[in-house]
Protein backbone atom coordinates (compact mmCIF):
# COMPACT_ATOMS: atom_id res chain seq x y z
CA UNK A 1 0.00 0.00 0.00
CA UNK A 2 1.14 3.23 -0.92
CA UNK A 3 1.37 6.03 1.93
CA UNK A 4 -0.75 9.27 1.21
CA UNK A 5 1.00 11.96 2.50
CA UNK A 6 -0.59 15.42 3.68
CA UNK A 7 0.48 18.92 4.53
CA UNK A 8 -1.74 20.16 7.25
CA UNK A 9 -1.18 23.87 7.82
CA UNK A 10 -1.98 25.09 11.21
CA UNK A 11 -0.86 28.43 10.16
CA UNK A 12 0.90 30.75 7.65
CA UNK A 13 1.65 34.04 9.26
CA UNK A 14 5.54 35.81 9.97
CA UNK A 15 5.78 37.06 13.31
CA UNK A 16 3.80 40.23 12.56
CA UNK A 17 1.11 38.44 11.40
CA UNK A 18 -0.76 36.16 14.41
CA UNK A 19 -3.96 36.47 12.64
CA UNK A 20 -2.74 34.24 10.51
CA UNK A 21 -1.38 31.87 13.31
CA UNK A 22 2.55 31.12 13.45
CA UNK A 23 3.87 29.09 10.40
CA UNK A 24 3.98 25.25 10.97
CA UNK A 25 2.13 22.53 9.95
CA UNK A 26 1.66 19.15 10.49
CA UNK A 27 2.68 15.91 7.93
CA UNK A 28 0.04 13.57 8.00
CA UNK A 29 0.70 9.87 6.80
CA UNK A 30 -2.64 8.45 5.50
CA UNK A 31 -4.38 10.67 7.83
CA UNK A 32 -2.55 10.98 10.92
CA UNK A 33 -0.13 13.40 11.85
CA UNK A 34 3.81 11.99 12.11
CA UNK A 35 4.84 15.44 12.59
CA UNK A 36 4.80 18.79 13.73
CA UNK A 37 7.09 21.23 11.95
CA UNK A 38 7.93 24.13 14.32
CA UNK A 39 6.33 24.90 17.47
CA UNK A 40 5.16 28.75 17.59
CA UNK A 41 2.96 30.54 20.53
CA UNK A 42 -0.24 29.35 19.14
CA UNK A 43 0.72 25.44 17.72
CA UNK A 44 -0.15 23.58 20.61
CA UNK A 45 -3.70 25.37 20.68
CA UNK A 46 -4.28 24.36 17.26
CA UNK A 47 -2.34 20.89 17.24
CA UNK A 48 -4.80 19.95 20.02
CA UNK A 49 -7.76 21.52 18.58
CA UNK A 50 -7.25 19.78 15.41
CA UNK A 51 -6.58 16.29 16.41
CA UNK A 52 -7.85 16.14 20.28
CA UNK A 53 -3.76 15.72 21.10
CA UNK A 54 -0.61 17.62 21.31
CA UNK A 55 2.44 16.20 18.65
CA UNK A 56 4.33 13.23 19.30
CA UNK A 57 6.90 14.35 17.24
CA UNK A 58 8.33 18.12 16.50
CA UNK A 59 11.27 19.01 13.81
CA UNK A 60 12.04 23.09 14.59
CA UNK A 61 13.66 24.54 11.66
CA UNK A 62 15.32 27.84 13.65
CA UNK A 63 14.67 29.26 17.11
CA UNK A 64 12.82 32.50 16.35
CA UNK A 65 10.17 32.57 19.20
CA UNK A 66 7.17 32.45 16.32
CA UNK A 67 8.90 28.71 15.97
CA UNK A 68 10.02 28.02 19.44
CA UNK A 69 7.68 30.32 21.61
CA UNK A 70 5.07 27.28 22.15
CA UNK A 71 7.55 24.53 23.68
CA UNK A 72 6.79 25.84 27.14
CA UNK A 73 3.26 25.43 26.51
CA UNK A 74 3.92 22.03 25.13
CA UNK A 75 6.11 21.62 28.41
CA UNK A 76 3.51 22.60 30.46
CA UNK A 77 0.82 20.85 28.38
CA UNK A 78 3.16 16.76 28.62
CA UNK A 79 4.76 17.04 31.71
CA UNK A 80 1.48 16.79 34.08
CA UNK A 81 0.33 13.88 32.14
CA UNK A 82 2.03 10.49 32.30
CA UNK A 83 0.97 9.42 29.21
CA UNK A 84 2.75 12.00 27.23
CA UNK A 85 5.56 13.21 29.80
CA UNK A 86 8.99 12.10 27.93
CA UNK A 87 7.45 10.63 24.98
CA UNK A 88 7.18 14.00 22.29
CA UNK A 89 10.26 13.03 20.11
CA UNK A 90 11.92 16.78 19.95
CA UNK A 91 14.48 16.91 16.60
CA UNK A 92 16.83 19.80 16.31
CA UNK A 93 19.85 20.08 14.42
CA UNK A 94 22.88 19.67 16.69
CA UNK A 95 24.24 23.17 16.47
CA UNK A 96 21.21 24.57 17.58
CA UNK A 97 21.17 22.91 20.97
CA UNK A 98 23.10 25.57 22.91
CA UNK A 99 21.01 28.47 21.60
CA UNK A 100 17.49 26.26 21.75
CA UNK A 101 19.06 25.67 25.76
CA UNK A 102 19.62 29.45 26.04
CA UNK A 103 16.51 30.62 24.60
CA UNK A 104 13.77 28.33 26.38
CA UNK A 105 15.21 25.78 29.13
CA UNK A 106 17.89 28.15 31.13
CA UNK A 107 14.98 30.30 32.96
CA UNK A 108 15.79 28.97 36.80
CA UNK A 109 12.95 26.59 37.90
CA UNK A 110 11.02 25.37 34.92
CA UNK A 111 8.46 25.29 37.78
CA UNK A 112 8.01 27.75 40.77
CA UNK A 113 7.91 24.69 43.26
CA UNK A 114 11.10 23.19 41.44
CA UNK A 115 11.78 19.15 40.91
CA UNK A 116 12.02 19.01 37.01
CA UNK A 117 14.42 19.85 34.31
CA UNK A 118 12.57 21.35 31.27
CA UNK A 119 14.38 18.87 28.73
CA UNK A 120 12.80 15.84 30.81
CA UNK A 121 9.53 16.45 29.66
CA UNK A 122 10.71 15.93 26.00
CA UNK A 123 12.86 13.12 24.15
CA UNK A 124 14.96 15.39 22.67
CA UNK A 125 17.10 13.84 19.56
CA UNK A 126 19.45 16.26 18.27
CA UNK A 127 20.54 15.46 14.81
CA UNK A 128 22.78 16.94 11.62
CA UNK A 129 22.45 15.14 8.38
CA UNK A 130 19.02 13.51 9.21
CA UNK A 131 17.02 11.31 11.75
CA UNK A 132 14.94 7.85 11.43
CA UNK A 133 11.17 8.55 12.79
CA UNK A 134 8.30 5.83 12.26
CA UNK A 135 10.38 3.92 10.36
CA UNK A 136 11.25 7.11 7.94
CA UNK A 137 14.63 8.66 6.94
CA UNK A 138 14.31 12.35 7.19
CA UNK A 139 17.03 14.55 5.47
CA UNK A 140 17.53 17.82 7.18
CA UNK A 141 19.87 20.29 5.03
CA UNK A 142 21.09 23.80 6.01
CA UNK A 143 18.80 26.76 4.58
CA UNK A 144 19.51 30.63 4.63
CA UNK A 145 17.46 32.78 7.17
CA UNK A 146 19.42 35.29 9.06
CA UNK A 147 22.76 33.98 10.24
CA UNK A 148 23.76 30.96 8.43
CA UNK A 149 24.00 27.79 10.11
CA UNK A 150 21.01 28.67 12.36
CA UNK A 151 18.12 27.64 10.23
CA UNK A 152 17.35 24.04 8.95
CA UNK A 153 15.13 22.65 5.84
CA UNK A 154 13.29 19.08 6.13
CA UNK A 155 12.64 16.72 3.66
CA UNK A 156 11.70 13.20 2.90
CA UNK A 157 13.44 11.74 -0.32
CA UNK A 158 10.63 11.65 -2.67
CA UNK A 159 7.75 12.81 -1.35
CA UNK A 160 8.21 16.14 0.51
CA UNK A 161 10.55 19.09 1.75
CA UNK A 162 10.08 22.15 3.73
CA UNK A 163 12.21 25.11 3.74
CA UNK A 164 11.04 26.63 6.82
CA UNK A 165 11.89 30.54 6.81
CA UNK A 166 13.74 31.37 3.58
CA UNK A 167 15.16 34.28 1.49
CA UNK A 168 14.16 34.69 -1.57
CA UNK A 169 13.49 32.12 -4.13
CA UNK A 170 17.41 31.51 -5.26
CA UNK A 171 18.72 30.75 -1.95
CA UNK A 172 16.16 28.19 -1.68
CA UNK A 173 16.96 26.70 -4.77
CA UNK A 174 20.61 26.75 -3.58
CA UNK A 175 20.13 25.16 -0.50
CA UNK A 176 18.04 22.03 -1.52
CA UNK A 177 19.91 20.87 -4.99
CA UNK A 178 21.54 18.57 -3.16
CA UNK A 179 17.97 16.72 -2.40
CA UNK A 180 18.13 14.88 -6.03
CA UNK A 181 14.75 12.93 -5.69
CA UNK A 182 13.16 16.03 -5.70
CA UNK A 183 15.10 18.18 -8.78
CA UNK A 184 12.45 17.35 -11.38
CA UNK A 185 9.95 18.94 -8.82
CA UNK A 186 11.94 22.25 -7.95
CA UNK A 187 12.58 22.87 -11.64
CA UNK A 188 8.49 23.35 -12.22
CA UNK A 189 8.15 25.78 -9.64
CA UNK A 190 9.04 29.11 -10.91
CA UNK A 191 6.25 28.37 -13.86
CA UNK A 192 3.63 26.56 -11.26
CA UNK A 193 3.68 29.65 -8.53
CA UNK A 194 3.43 32.41 -12.06
CA UNK A 195 5.75 34.47 -9.83
CA UNK A 196 9.40 35.58 -10.75
CA UNK A 197 11.73 34.34 -8.75
CA UNK A 198 13.61 37.22 -7.97
CA UNK A 199 10.66 38.82 -6.75
CA UNK A 200 9.46 36.40 -4.32
CA UNK A 201 9.08 37.98 -0.74
CA UNK A 202 12.17 37.56 1.36
CA UNK A 203 9.78 35.62 4.05
CA UNK A 204 8.13 33.30 1.55
CA UNK A 205 8.23 29.39 2.56
CA UNK A 206 8.28 26.95 -0.27
CA UNK A 207 6.84 23.63 0.42
CA UNK A 208 6.49 20.58 -1.83
CA UNK A 209 4.25 17.71 -0.30
CA UNK A 210 3.73 13.89 -1.52
CA UNK A 211 2.37 14.88 -5.13
CA UNK A 212 4.29 17.81 -6.10
CA UNK A 213 2.34 20.37 -3.99
CA UNK A 214 3.94 23.70 -3.93
CA UNK A 215 2.95 26.36 -1.13
CA UNK A 216 3.73 29.63 -0.23
CA UNK A 217 1.87 31.68 1.67
CA UNK A 218 -0.86 31.13 -1.21
CA UNK A 219 -1.29 27.48 -1.55
CA UNK A 220 -1.22 25.79 -4.59
CA UNK A 221 -1.71 21.38 -5.59
CA UNK A 222 -2.86 19.63 -8.77
CA UNK A 223 -6.07 18.98 -9.86
CA UNK A 224 -7.54 17.10 -12.58
CA UNK A 225 -7.51 19.98 -14.56
CA UNK A 226 -4.67 21.95 -13.72
CA UNK A 227 -3.59 24.00 -11.24
CA UNK A 228 -5.56 24.98 -8.16
CA UNK A 229 -4.94 28.00 -6.17
CA UNK A 230 -6.36 28.75 -3.10
CA UNK A 231 -5.01 32.55 -1.88
CA UNK A 232 -3.44 33.73 1.08
CA UNK A 233 -4.33 30.43 3.80
CA UNK A 234 -4.08 30.46 7.35
CA UNK A 235 -4.57 27.18 7.85
CA UNK A 236 -5.47 24.05 5.66
CA UNK A 237 -4.48 20.84 4.02
CA UNK A 238 -2.24 19.89 0.95
CA UNK A 239 -2.23 16.69 -0.56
Amino acid sequence: MTDRWTLHFLGTGAAHAIELGNASAVLERNGEPLLLIDCGPDCVRRCVDAYGKPPSAVFLTHLHMDHVGGLEQMFTRVWFDPEWRGRVHLYVHAGLLPLLQGRVADYPNVLAEGGANFWEAFRLVPCSRGFWHAGLWFDVFATRHHRPGTSFGLALPGSFVWTGDTGPFRKCWMCMRRVASLWRTIAAWSAILRTPASTMSSASTLRICANGCCCTTTAAWPTASGWKRAGSISRGRAT
